[in-house]
């Protein structure tokens, strides 16, 4: 008898719903925080804000130079260790919920539900991002509006955006079995 939780079978079929997911939501992730990056550039708050804000988010205090830098005056200002640690934890995540997504995409079948649901997944993701985990970071991390209102400061509609292109890619995915 096996110790093991789920048998040979069964983990490769987990294997197959969840590491398809992770890399879809990992370059679901590139577009979004392109677009946000060029937007940011757009309304002259840095190219780099973005990444130096999700730095922020996660180190908190240990990171100062990094929400120093998403707040100064220079579009163009970056600390390529803050901004790498952004990029790789934006994509962690992002990965993360395409693991999600995937074990929806492989209930579906259908493309063009799987593109519907991909959209509406990607807006549901901003609204769980923006209304729960933020504000509770910035409550554990003491950091106030600078992470909480990350949101209303790019305005929710950019932010909105962000998802919706999050969510394209991870509906036009190749998913495995979907016709």
């Amino acid at each position: 008898m096996s110790s093991r939780l789920l048998g040979p079978a069964d983990q490769a079929g987990i294997d197959r719903l969840l590491i398809p997911g992770i890399l879809a939501g990992m370059v679901a992730a590139v577009p979004m925080g392109l677009f946000a990056m060029v937007v940011a550039a757009i309304e002259n708050r840095g190219f780099f804000r973005p990444m130096h804000q999700i730095a922020y988010v996660v180190a908190g205090d240990g990171s100062v130079r990094s929400l120093e830098a998403a707040l100064a005056e220079d579009p163009f200002v970056v600390h390529p260790q803050m901004v790498l640690f952004g990029v790789v934890t934006h994509l962690a995540v992002a990965g993360f919920f395409g693991a999600v997504f995937g074990v929806l995409a492989h209930r579906l079948r259908s493309r063009r539900k799987i593109l519907l649901a991909g959209v509406l997944y990607g807006l549901a993701v901003m609204v769980f991002m923006g209304l729960i985990v933020l504000p509770i970071v910035a409550l554990v991390l003491d950091a106030g509006d600078q992470i909480s209102g990350i949101p209303s400061r790019i305005g929710w509609g950019t932010f909105a955006m962000q998802h919706v292109i999050y969510g394209l890619v991870l509906g036009r995915w190749p998913w495995p079995g979907a016709e």
